[in-house]
């Protein structure tokens, strides 16, 4: 139950019996049985009640009086069934009776102003009520409506509409066309004969609510009117004219009077106060001997020496009330039955609680887990649950959190999206009830303990799991929102859409920033194993932030993934190499190598140069062992960088681009190739750089013979040179050194084998290019010369040149093998020429008899020419050609047709 009504104390201790009351703004008149009335002012500010007058003895016969303030009259109801009137400002008071008013039962006034100060009154009589207009000089009767029963209750709802209540039912009166409409029936008609008091007390409330009705048309105002027959408690809804049975009394009460949310009910001298909405009990509370209601601008409550009256409680104040009491509960279900001007304020108090409520589960009673579904519940942002922790959002004083705070506008629901983020709906953490809100980590002091209290540690867990959530979430939303202005290409309105887009973009960043910054906090202080898991993946921790707490932590190894993860190569590497004391190399050469080489090079090469400084085959590794493609631009880049510090990185950098990975470019190829001579030339007693380099010269193709061959010394490392020319195709000059400067035949000719290529115009004439050089060095015998045409003639493009070589001595017999291969080749390349020529004809004439063929022929058309179907005369017909005929059309067609 709630403290919706406070009771004050007017008059205590009264010497007289009191009957009956009744007040209108600051007057209040009383009746005492005796017959006496005391006249009573009110003032507010500050509050006194004065006894202005006493009229002794007035009649004992009053058992219900009115106050009419516009014509100064007090209205009598006597219990004998008589009405009296008179004037409350005379001296002595002397009541007129009323002509033609019998059995009265019930009084009423029209709260509603008239022309002339003129004031309505309305009596329940027999089958009817009688209506009078009083006025300050006279009293007059001015209608009387009839009545399926006598009234019990009488209500003025509007200015000519009256509600009236009897034991047949509740009617709806028309005064001015003086009319009663049924609205609501005695359901048991046989309940009447035990009624032994009225069957009704009425009481109504007009509310501005907007209904619809069939018609599309905005109806307002609907009136409500409220009733109690024995114990049950009944809307009746003027307009529509449905009725709702709300609640039942734990007892018939004498009367009711309605307020804006509940109903006021005196029950066996006991004061009840119900919910006007659903009919639950708000207050109780006792009043001695109570058994005086009296309606007006306030309620008064009057026993048989005592007068109160019903102040209601403002909302907020009781509210704050209850949850100060800690009834979290019975708040919000006191909220649900106010009536508020918006759905919005409704709701706002409803959060207010709620979280407040959550502060308290989470302060006081340590349920953390439950503290945060509440709010959950909400649609609470990540920032309410973080008000909960003070010192993970505010801790040591940052500055730049601070900011980042302010960044973070409020994101409202008005999206299409789901899981959208909410504006803060709780007030700022405080003391409750003297208990301080959990301390969530020991202050930082230098030297830090991951160890935490179990009350803490839970409450740390719990916010570690709620986080974790909210993360996933705005991940998911920012995600969503990113799509959508893919989405909205082509839509109407578009850049504003986007603006509003990127708005919230901008506020879901910057709360994901604050939650995983959080986060981090969370698992520092608890000692988490999660927290390289964060700090590994892409993440958007404050930077500044995060900097600092994972110094203050000593967590170094996190601090380097962090900076891996933001990009910032440099602050990681140079931390690594300034700050750590063991295996800071291994460390510098393991981080490098998972990076992207082409993207962070120059990173790379500045810090590759301190470790091979240090230890040169750790520094290799970092190239040697990159599992990322390196660019061709890059590769030659640490080409020309270890050269740079030591030719033998150099070296060993190109023997594992060119040997290891297959590296084809010309270049790099040629440095190597150049490397290798060097060493040859300047160790040439050592096998194995000649070696390396012969290999090289033999095996690659890849290197730049033009700019090699310079490079190699005149009269050394001759065979080399040779494949080198031979790459350049000089073969002329490959074949002197065979026979100039190596005196070997044979490896002239075995060169020849070699490199002959017959449809290459370069290399289709070695064979005759050595038989110049042979006779023109005078180097070779006739007989070897003999043998050498012999075998070779087949290959020696020019058979003419060999003979004009030839001294007259030389026998046709010897050269009969050359000869005979010669002319046969000879005639092969004419027959060769002849063959082509011919086939180049028959190609050509093909080609013109298909062309011919698919000309169209000429038809020569006389006046004896005749269709070849119907044997008519063609004359100036249409014809055709068909299967080789010529035709009428029409009759060509009705052949197709008659084939088909």
């Amino acid at each position: 139950m709630f403290n919706v009504i406070e009771p004050q104390p007017l008059i205590e201790g009264f010497p007289l019996k009191i009957t009956c009351l009744d007040h209108i703004q600051l007057k209040t008149f009383i009746v005492t049985e005796d017959g006496s009335i005391f006249d009573y002012t009110i003032e507010e500010e500050p509050f006194t009640i004065t006894l202005s007058q006493v009229h002794k003895q007035v009649s004992k016969l009053i058992s219900k009086f009115l106050i009419l303030p516009k014509s100064r009259s007090l209205v009598f109801l006597l219990k004998d069934g008589g009405v009296s009137v008179c004037d409350y400002s005379a001296d002595i008071l002397s009541p007129i009776p009323l002509t033609g008013v019998k059995a009265a039962s019930v009084i009423s006034r029209s709260p509603f102003t008239s022309q002339n100060n003129t004031e309505l009154l309305a009596v329940g009589v027999k089958r009817g009520i009688s209506l009078f207009n009083l006025t300050i000089s006279e009293v007059r009767e001015s209608d009387r409506i009839p009545l399926p029963g006598t009234p019990t209750d009488i209500l003025f709802i509007e200015e000519f509409k009256i509600i009236a209540a009897t034991k047949l039912g509740v009617y709806l009166v028309d005064l001015v066309v003086k009319s009663a409409k049924l609205l609501y029936a005695v359901i048991e008609p046989n309940l009447l004969k035990r009624i032994n008091k009225p069957s009704y007390f009425i009481s109504y409330l007009q509310r501005n609510t907007i209904r619809i009705d069939k018609d599309s048309q905005i109806i307002k105002n609907d009136t409500f009117v409220y009733c109690t027959r024995e114990t049950t408690f009944t809307q009746i809804n003027v307009t529509t004219g449905s009725t709702r049975n709300i609640f039942m009394w734990s007892t018939p009460p004498t009367d009711i009077v309605i307020g804006e949310y509940y109903v006021i009910g005196l029950v066996d001298h006991l004061i009840e106060i119900r919910s006007l909405k659903t009919g639950v009990l708000l207050q109780k509370f006792v009043l001695e001997s109570s058994s005086i209601l009296n309606k007006g601008d306030l309620v008064y409550i009057g026993s048989f020496s005592n007068v109160w009256r019903l102040l209601p409680l403002d909302f907020d104040d009781q509210i704050d009330e209850l949850m100060s009491a800690n009834r979290f509960e019975d708040a919000e279900a006191f909220i649900h039955e106010l009536e508020f001007a918006s759905e919005e304020d409704k709701q706002s108090n409803i959060i207010k609680v709620k979280g407040i409520y959550a502060q308290h589960l989470f302060n006081v009673k340590h349920q953390y887990g439950s503290a945060i579904k509440v709010l959950e519940s909400l649609n609470a942002s990540p920032l309410d649950v973080l008000e909960l922790y003070p010192e993970i959002m505010f801790e040591g004083g940052s500055e730049n959190q601070s900011e980042l705070l302010q960044t973070v506008s409020p994101i409202t629901g008005d999206s299409n999206l789901s899981t959208s983020p909410t504006s803060s709906v709780i007030p700022n953490p405080s003391t409750e009830n003297g208990t301080d809100p959990v301390e969530i980590k020991e202050r930082l002091d230098g030297n830090h303990s991951n160890n935490v209290q179990p009350s803490k540690e839970k409450a740390l867990a719990e916010l570690s799991s709620y986080l974790s959530k909210e993360r996933v979430k705005l991940t998911r939303y920012i995600r969503d929102l990113e799509a959508t202005v893919v989405d909205s290409i082509g839509t109407p309105n578009r850049s504003s859409y986007e603006e509003n887009v990127k708005n919230s973009l901008a506020d879901c960043r910057n709360l994901k920033e604050v939650v995983e910054t959080a986060l981090l906090q969370v698992y520092l202080t608890t000692g988490s194993t999660l927290l390289g898991s964060l700090l590994r993946v892409e993440n958007s921790c404050n930077y500044e932030r995060t900097v600092e707490l994972l110094m203050r932590f000593n967590k170094y190894e996190e601090l380097i993934d962090f900076y891996r993860t933001k990009g910032h190569h440099q602050k990681a590497l140079t931390f690594i190499r300034l700050k750590c004391l063991e295996n800071k190399y291994e460390k510098i050469v393991e981080y490098i190598q998972r990076l992207d080489f082409n993207e962070n090079v120059t990173t790379i090469l500045e810090f590759a140069k301190y470790t091979l400084e240090e230890n040169s085959q750790l520094g290799l590794k970092i190239f040697t062992e990159n599992p990322y493609e390196v660019s061709l631009e890059n590769r030659r880049r640490i080409a020309k960088f270890l050269t740079g510090i030591s030719e033998i990185f150099g070296l060993q950098y190109l023997e594992f681009l060119v040997i290891t990975g297959n590296e084809t470019d010309v270049e790099i190829n040629t440095q190597l190739c150049l490397r290798y001579l060097d060493m040859a030339k300047t160790n040439r007693k050592s096998d194995l750089h000649v070696q390396k380099f012969s290999e090289f010269i033999n095996k690659s193709n890849y290197y730049d013979a033009e700019t090699v061959l310079p490079c190699m010394p005149i009269n050394d490392f001759l065979m080399e040179k040779t494949h080198v020319l031979s790459l350049l195709k000089r073969h002329e000059d490959s074949l002197i050194i065979f026979l100039e400067q190596l005196h070997d035949f044979n490896l002239a000719e075995q060169y020849c084998m070699k490199h002959y290529r017959q449809n290459d115009s370069l290399s289709n004439s070695l064979y005759t290019t050595l038989f110049r050089l042979y006779k023109d060095s005078n180097v070779m015998d006739n007989e070897r010369m003999v043998r050498f045409l012999n075998d070779f003639a087949f290959r020696i493009d020019d058979g003419r040149l060999p003979l004009e070589y030839l001294a007259a001595d030389y026998q046709l017999g010897e050269l009969r093998n050359f000869l005979f291969l010669n002319s046969k080749l000879m005639l092969i390349y004419k027959n060769h020429h002849l063959i082509s020529e011919n086939l180049v004809k028959v190609s050509m004439m093909k080609a013109r008899n298909t062309k011919l063929s698919e000309q169209k022929p000429s038809i020569t058309i006389s006046d004896d020419s005749m269709c070849q179907v119907c044997f008519k005369r063609l004359s100036s017909t249409i014809f055709t050609l068909y299967e080789g005929k010529v035709t009428h059309t029409y009759c060509a067609s009705k052949q197709l047709h008659i084939i088909k």
